[in-house]
């Protein structure tokens, strides 16, 4: 059992990094998107328009690696013994 809670506690640390990087992804990316739009129409375009909020996400995602890599270790020291 102490094998599955290390997988388990791998697979977080997966899911923290992969949010974090799709969230930076989107975060370059939706600005350029927008201009891309709004090239074709009349207005204005403001890139702070485009900029999203993932501070929740993000620390979501960061409490996920810190809890992965804490569960990791213990479940790691406790199959070495």
């Amino acid at each position: 059992m102490r094998k599955v809670g290390f997988i388990f506690s791998c697979i977080s640390i997966v899911i923290g990094i992969v949010t974090i990087i799709t969230t930076s992804i989107l975060n370059k990316l939706l600005p350029k998107l927008g201009y891309l739009v709004f090239q074709a129409n009349t207005g204005s375009y403001s890139p702070s328009n485009y900029i999203m909020n993932f501070t929740f996400t993000n620390g979501v995602a960061g409490i996920l690696i810190v809890l992965g890599v804490v569960l990791g270790i213990y479940f790691y020291n406790k199959d070495i013994k």
